[in-house]
Protein backbone atom coordinates (compact mmCIF):
# COMPACT_ATOMS: atom_id res chain seq x y z
CA UNK A 1 0.00 0.00 0.00
CA UNK A 2 1.30 3.44 -0.83
CA UNK A 3 2.59 5.41 2.14
CA UNK A 4 0.36 8.32 1.17
CA UNK A 5 -2.80 6.32 1.95
CA UNK A 6 -1.57 4.14 4.84
CA UNK A 7 -2.50 4.70 8.47
CA UNK A 8 -0.06 3.12 10.92
CA UNK A 9 -0.30 2.50 14.64
CA UNK A 10 1.12 0.36 17.40
CA UNK A 11 -2.23 0.06 19.12
CA UNK A 12 -5.63 1.69 19.13
CA UNK A 13 -8.70 1.67 21.32
CA UNK A 14 -9.91 -1.55 19.71
CA UNK A 15 -6.66 -3.55 19.65
CA UNK A 16 -4.99 -2.59 22.93
CA UNK A 17 -7.28 -4.86 24.96
CA UNK A 18 -7.66 -7.91 22.75
CA UNK A 19 -4.02 -9.01 22.71
CA UNK A 20 -3.52 -8.45 18.98
CA UNK A 21 -1.09 -5.55 19.49
CA UNK A 22 1.29 -4.21 22.06
CA UNK A 23 -0.11 -1.83 24.66
CA UNK A 24 1.14 0.37 27.49
CA UNK A 25 1.55 -2.71 29.72
CA UNK A 26 4.35 -3.95 27.43
CA UNK A 27 6.80 -1.30 28.69
CA UNK A 28 9.91 -0.82 26.56
CA UNK A 29 8.56 -3.00 23.75
CA UNK A 30 5.63 -0.60 23.39
CA UNK A 31 7.75 2.53 23.68
CA UNK A 32 10.34 1.34 21.14
CA UNK A 33 7.60 0.29 18.72
CA UNK A 34 6.22 3.84 18.84
CA UNK A 35 9.72 5.29 18.39
CA UNK A 36 10.20 3.13 15.28
CA UNK A 37 6.75 3.97 13.89
CA UNK A 38 7.39 7.71 14.21
CA UNK A 39 10.94 7.51 12.82
CA UNK A 40 10.24 5.28 9.83
CA UNK A 41 9.06 7.12 6.69
CA UNK A 42 5.81 5.28 6.05
CA UNK A 43 2.17 6.18 6.47
CA UNK A 44 0.33 8.58 8.72
CA UNK A 45 1.03 7.56 12.32
CA UNK A 46 -1.57 7.50 15.07
CA UNK A 47 -0.60 7.39 18.73
CA UNK A 48 -3.11 5.84 21.08
CA UNK A 49 -3.50 7.70 24.35
CA UNK A 50 -5.70 6.00 26.87
CA UNK A 51 -6.09 4.83 30.41
CA UNK A 52 -5.17 1.97 32.70
CA UNK A 53 -7.35 -1.10 32.60
CA UNK A 54 -7.42 -4.55 34.10
CA UNK A 55 -10.82 -5.50 32.68
CA UNK A 56 -10.97 -5.46 28.88
CA UNK A 57 -14.52 -4.08 29.08
CA UNK A 58 -13.79 -1.34 31.61
CA UNK A 59 -14.73 2.22 30.74
CA UNK A 60 -12.57 5.26 31.34
CA UNK A 61 -11.69 6.45 34.84
CA UNK A 62 -13.11 9.62 36.38
CA UNK A 63 -16.24 9.33 34.20
CA UNK A 64 -14.10 10.05 31.15
CA UNK A 65 -12.84 13.41 32.42
CA UNK A 66 -9.11 14.00 32.01
CA UNK A 67 -8.00 16.55 34.56
CA UNK A 68 -4.28 15.88 34.08
CA UNK A 69 -2.03 13.34 32.46
CA UNK A 70 -0.80 10.52 34.66
CA UNK A 71 -3.61 11.06 37.18
CA UNK A 72 -6.81 9.16 37.79
CA UNK A 73 -5.53 6.27 35.66
CA UNK A 74 -4.90 8.25 32.46
CA UNK A 75 -1.74 7.00 30.72
CA UNK A 76 -1.35 9.83 28.19
CA UNK A 77 1.02 7.93 25.90
CA UNK A 78 1.09 10.92 23.52
CA UNK A 79 2.93 12.84 26.24
CA UNK A 80 5.49 10.18 27.19
CA UNK A 81 8.86 11.91 26.60
CA UNK A 82 10.18 9.15 24.30
CA UNK A 83 7.07 9.31 22.11
CA UNK A 84 6.44 13.07 22.21
CA UNK A 85 10.02 13.81 21.14
CA UNK A 86 9.59 11.55 18.11
CA UNK A 87 6.69 13.61 16.82
CA UNK A 88 9.13 16.52 16.51
CA UNK A 89 11.67 14.17 14.89
CA UNK A 90 9.08 13.01 12.35
CA UNK A 91 8.12 16.60 11.52
CA UNK A 92 11.77 17.65 11.15
CA UNK A 93 12.56 14.73 8.81
CA UNK A 94 9.37 14.84 6.75
CA UNK A 95 10.00 14.11 3.07
CA UNK A 96 13.44 12.62 3.67
CA UNK A 97 14.22 9.14 2.42
CA UNK A 98 15.54 6.22 4.41
CA UNK A 99 19.36 6.25 4.42
CA UNK A 100 22.34 4.67 6.15
CA UNK A 101 20.56 1.53 7.37
CA UNK A 102 22.46 -0.48 10.00
CA UNK A 103 21.48 -3.54 11.98
CA UNK A 104 23.29 -6.11 14.08
CA UNK A 105 21.38 -9.05 12.62
CA UNK A 106 19.39 -9.36 15.79
CA UNK A 107 17.44 -6.72 17.74
CA UNK A 108 19.31 -3.47 17.14
CA UNK A 109 18.74 -1.19 14.16
CA UNK A 110 19.60 2.32 13.07
CA UNK A 111 18.78 4.46 10.07
CA UNK A 112 18.91 7.97 8.76
CA UNK A 113 16.25 10.19 7.34
CA UNK A 114 18.24 11.82 4.58
CA UNK A 115 20.40 14.68 5.81
CA UNK A 116 17.84 15.65 8.45
CA UNK A 117 17.91 12.96 11.14
CA UNK A 118 19.13 9.67 12.50
CA UNK A 119 17.63 7.12 14.90
CA UNK A 120 19.10 4.05 16.61
CA UNK A 121 17.06 1.49 18.55
CA UNK A 122 18.60 -1.10 20.86
CA UNK A 123 16.12 -3.84 21.72
CA UNK A 124 18.89 -6.14 22.91
CA UNK A 125 19.22 -7.42 26.47
CA UNK A 126 22.50 -5.57 27.00
CA UNK A 127 24.09 -2.24 26.14
CA UNK A 128 25.40 -1.65 22.65
CA UNK A 129 28.29 0.60 21.58
CA UNK A 130 28.41 1.34 17.88
CA UNK A 131 29.82 3.88 15.44
CA UNK A 132 27.00 5.00 13.15
CA UNK A 133 27.31 6.47 9.66
CA UNK A 134 24.86 9.30 8.97
CA UNK A 135 24.19 11.86 6.27
CA UNK A 136 24.04 14.63 8.88
CA UNK A 137 26.30 17.66 8.79
CA UNK A 138 29.11 17.78 11.33
CA UNK A 139 28.05 19.29 14.62
CA UNK A 140 26.46 18.73 17.99
CA UNK A 141 22.91 17.40 18.18
CA UNK A 142 20.52 16.73 21.03
CA UNK A 143 19.51 13.10 21.51
CA UNK A 144 15.83 13.81 22.12
CA UNK A 145 15.34 10.40 23.73
CA UNK A 146 17.33 11.34 26.83
CA UNK A 147 18.51 14.95 26.35
CA UNK A 148 22.21 14.19 25.97
CA UNK A 149 24.54 15.63 23.35
CA UNK A 150 25.77 13.67 20.34
CA UNK A 151 28.67 14.94 18.22
CA UNK A 152 28.72 14.02 14.53
CA UNK A 153 32.19 14.30 12.99
CA UNK A 154 33.13 15.71 9.58
CA UNK A 155 32.65 12.26 8.02
CA UNK A 156 29.06 12.07 9.29
CA UNK A 157 29.85 9.54 12.01
CA UNK A 158 29.22 9.36 15.73
CA UNK A 159 29.78 6.72 18.35
CA UNK A 160 27.20 6.07 21.03
CA UNK A 161 26.36 3.55 23.71
CA UNK A 162 22.69 2.68 23.96
CA UNK A 163 21.43 0.88 27.02
CA UNK A 164 19.23 -2.17 26.70
CA UNK A 165 15.76 -1.26 25.39
CA UNK A 166 16.59 2.36 24.65
CA UNK A 167 16.77 4.55 21.57
CA UNK A 168 18.67 7.55 20.27
CA UNK A 169 17.21 10.16 17.93
CA UNK A 170 18.93 13.26 16.58
CA UNK A 171 17.84 15.71 13.93
CA UNK A 172 18.91 18.90 12.21
CA UNK A 173 17.70 22.01 13.96
CA UNK A 174 17.89 20.47 17.44
CA UNK A 175 21.42 21.11 18.60
CA UNK A 176 20.88 21.93 22.24
CA UNK A 177 19.04 19.96 24.87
Amino acid sequence: MSSSVAAVFVDNHDTERNGSTLNYKDGANYTLANVFMLAYPYGAPDINSGYEWSDADAGPPNNGAVTACWQDGWKCQHAWPEIKSMVAFRNATRGQSLTNWWDDGNDAIAFGRGSKGYVAINHETSSLTQTYQTSLAAGTYCNVQNNTSVTVNSGGQFTATLGSNTALAIYAGKSSC
